[in-house]
Order: C-alpha cells, then structure tokens, then sequence
C-alpha cells in the first residue's frame, strides 16, 4: 500500500461528515452521474454509490473501494478516459490537478465527458496563501496553482461558464457535530456559505465550471 492511500485510508472515518458538507455545497442541485477523478479510498463515493463513481492511477486504492462494493475503475487522467462523450452530469475532483504536470488534457477530457449544462468542480490549494511552505513536502506534487491560474486552464479548456472562490474555513468540531446530529450538513453548509461571504476562508481554491 503506497503511503497516501494508506494514509487515506486512515483517515477515512474522520472525513465522511465534512466530505458530506462538501457535496451538499456543490453537488444538490445534480441529479444525473457523477464522476469522482481521484476518489482515493472512496469517502466521497460513500455518500451515495448509486450517483457517484470514481476513477484512481492508484490500483490499492481501486481495490479499497471495489471492496466496499463502490464503483471504481483504474485509469490515468493523464490520458483518454474510457467514458462516452457527455457520460456525466456532474465531476469532481479534489486535490489531484496539482499532481499532473501538464494539466490541460486532463481537464479537457474531464469537459468531454460532462453533458451539456453539467458542472465540474475542481480543488487544490492556493498557492499564494500556502507559498512553498509545505507543497512540495508530497514529493508527487509538481504544479501549484493560485485563483488566477485556475480561471486561465478553465478558459483554455473551452469553458465560458466558471467561477473560482476560497473555500469556507471548516473549524475544529464540524465533523463531530455532524456526526453526532446535532447539526445537518445543509445547515453547515450555511453557516460555511456566511463565513466564506465575510471572508473567512481556508487554504483552499475551488473551480466551479459549467459546460
């Protein structure tokens, strides 16, 4: 097992309710497939296998979600996916555009396989809030990107339809209340939704493109 699957797979459990949150965010309004670019050990694929399938380079990670009775596939972004034009309503991908050197192909193929009207969604951090403080500490990171960056691979991809923004800073105790019902994921989402609109933003960039 490589070390960030293991260390995926670790730390599964503690995810679900902010990955719920997540998905609650950007993906309510999708009713159609969606496909998961990158989806590690299956957190994100776990909120409804029905909707959600996902493709990793990382054939353990494949295997951990085939286990769980997801539907996951082994396949390289870096090349043509084995998907029909126009296969999926919704894409997601979350820290993975910042492991391929030439990005561009990828989120190509991405837009090839979204149906009209469909959303994809991309995320990674920005650079010019972490720096070069601990990037290149994952030694398969090779491009960091910043908001502006972002809005140009978007453009070049073909998209006429996108906006990027930081995305709402999740405090310590999200997850647990979550999980204890305290609060529903939609209503933290709209506390998220508050603390992104006065500013209060985390590390992380968030792509939102609609085909």
């Amino acid at each position: 097992m490589s070390y960030y699957t293991e260390k995926q797979f670790t730390k599964e459990g503690k995810d679900t309710a902010e990955t719920s949150v997540l998905f609650q965010t950007y993906f309510s309004d999708v009713k159609g497939q969606i496909l998961e670019a990158g989806c590690s050990v299956g957190s994100f694929l776990s909120l409804n296998p029905k909707q959600i399938q996902g493709i990793d380079f990382d054939e353990e990670s494949v295997k951990i979600c085939r286990q769980k009775g997801f539907n996951a596939k082994k396949m390289d972004l870096t090349k043509k996916l084995e998907f029909k034009d126009e296969e999926f309503e919704g894409v997601f991908s979350s820290y993975v555009i910042e492991h391929i050197q030439n990005p561009l192909p990828a989120v190509k193929e991405l837009k090839r396989i979204l149906k009209k009207k469909g959303k994809m969604v991309l995320m990674t951090n920005d650079w010019n809030k972490t720096h070069s403080k601990n990037f290149y500490d994952d030694y398969t990171h090779v491009r960091p990107f910043t908001k502006q960056s972002f809005r140009q691979l978007a453009y070049d991809a073909g998209f006429k339809k996108f906006f990027v923004e930081h995305e709402s800073k999740s405090f310590r105790g999200f997850g647990w209340i979550i999980r204890k019902g305290i609060l529903k994921p939609k209503q933290v989402m709209t506390i998220q939704k508050f603390l992104r609109l006065i500013g209060i933003t985390n590390n992380t960039i968030v792509l939102v493109a609609f085909k």
